[in-house]
């Protein structure tokens, strides 16, 4: 069931992937703060019943221990791909992909066209897609996460 990222030929399917590993992010913080000792904060309990709703999403809390240290070294090695975009391409993406802006709303936000925007978001996710296709082996797991690690 391995597939290597760079055989991907439907670019379409890294913004999915991509996507995935945002939610699951969220989903994995929404967790943390909600089980934290009762002496949290409002404002975190009130993130945590406002993501009740993504945290039941799926069941990512049953993977193996070993799944989970590639998951987080997985994210790790996005975040850092992510970081090192260039400024204006980081902003959009930042805003559109984790943020979950509309492109009219960051063209708003940032003081850009929205051909602009349109433009930096396309070139940011194919730096990304070149630097996951060229670093990265992905695959699927059991439970059908795509999961990935560096390549040797």
């Amino acid at each position: 069931m391995c597939r290597s990222l760079g055989d991907l030929e439907d670019r379409g399917k890294l913004a999915s992937w991509i996507y995935a590993i945002t939610l699951n992010t969220v989903r994995d913080v929404v967790r943390r703060r909600s089980a934290a000792p009762d002496g949290g904060s409002q404002a975190q309990k009130r993130t945590a019943e406002e993501g009740a709703a993504l945290a039941s999403v799926a069941d990512t809390a049953s993977r193996t221990p070993g799944e989970s240290v590639v998951r987080s070294e997985m994210l790790a090695c996005y975040l850092d791909y992510v970081r090192e975009l260039p400024r204006d391409y980081f902003e959009v993406y930042v805003l559109s992909e984790l943020e979950d802006l509309p492109n009219d709303a960051i063209a708003r936000r940032l003081g850009v066209s929205l051909a602009t925007v349109k433009i930096r978001l396309h070139r940011a996710r194919a730096k990304l897609y070149e630097q996951l296709r060229r670093n990265c082996r992905c695959y699927v797991n059991p439970r059908g996460e795509l999961m990935g690690e560096p390549r040797d």
